[in-house]
C-alpha cells in the first residue's frame, strides 16, 4: 500500500497512539517515515495500572474484611442448646406427685458442683433447700437459686467416703414440698 506523506489509513489510526488519560501505550507502535509505514512492536505496555482494577481491588478486600467480621461477630449470637442447664441426656431426672427435679453433677478439684432444674404443674419454686450425708455424717448445704426453677449447689464428694447422698428439698407457690434423694459420686 503506498500513500501520500502525512496520509494515515482509517485502520491503522487506533494502532499510532494510545489513550494518554488511561496511562496505556499501544502494544504495536505505528510510525511514518518518508511516505512508508514502519511498526514496531512493544514487549509490555507501560503505564500506571488501571483505575478500575485498583477500585476492584480495593472492593474485594473490603468485602472480604466484612465479610470475616460478620462471621466472627454471628458467633456470640449462637443461642445455647434449648434444653437448658439440665439436659435430658446428661441429666438424672427424679419426679414425685408434685413434678420433676433433673440433677446435673459437674466434677471440679473435689468438689462436685450440682445443677438443679424443677419443672412442677403445681407453680413456680419458692424455695431450695440441701442435705448431704457424707461418710455418715449429715450437715446443711447452701442451694443458690439462679433463675425460675433453677439452683446450684457445691457437695464435697471426698474419694476415700465413696458416695455423698444428697437431699434436696423444693417449695412451691402451691405450698407443696418435693423431697428428692440421689447418690453423687466423685469422679
Amino acid at each position: 500500500m503506498i500513500m501520500a506523506e502525512g496520509q494515515r489509513p482509517a485502520s491503522v489510526r487506533h494502532y499510532c497512539r494510545g489513550n494518554p488519560r488511561s496511562g496505556i501505550r499501544p502494544h504495536v507502535l505505528v510510525r511514518h517515515r518518508g511516505g512508508l509505514l514502519l511498526m514496531e512492536a512493544r514487549r509490555h505496555p507501560v503505564g500506571p495500572p488501571r483505575r478500575g482494577m485498583v477500585h476492584r481491588s480495593m472492593l474485594t478486600v473490603l468485602i472480604l474484611i466484612t465479610g470475616v467480621s460478620a462471621v466472627l461477630a454471628g458467633l456470640d449470637m449462637i443461642e445455647p442448646a434449648p434444653d437448658g442447664p439440665c439436659p435430658a441426656r446428661t441429666s438424672q431426672a427424679l419426679t414425685d406427685s408434685h413434678g420433676t427435679l433433673r440433677i446435673r453433677t459437674e466434677n471440679a478439684h473435689g468438689t462436685t458442683l450440682v445443677h438443679l432444674c424443677a419443672e412442677s404443674g403445681e407453680g413456680a419454686v419458692t424455695g431450695w433447700s440441701a442435705r448431704a450425708r457424707v461418710g455418715g455424717v449429715d450437715r446443711d448445704v447452701e442451694v443458690e437459686p439462679v433463675g425460675d426453677g433453677l439452683a446450684l449447689t457445691a457437695v464435697a464428694t471426698p474419694e476415700r467416703a465413696g458416695t455423698t447422698r444428697l437431699t434436696v428439698s423444693v417449695r412451691l407457690a402451691s405450698g407443696a414440698t418435693s423431697v428428692f434423694t440421689t447418690e453423687v459420686a466423685p469422679s
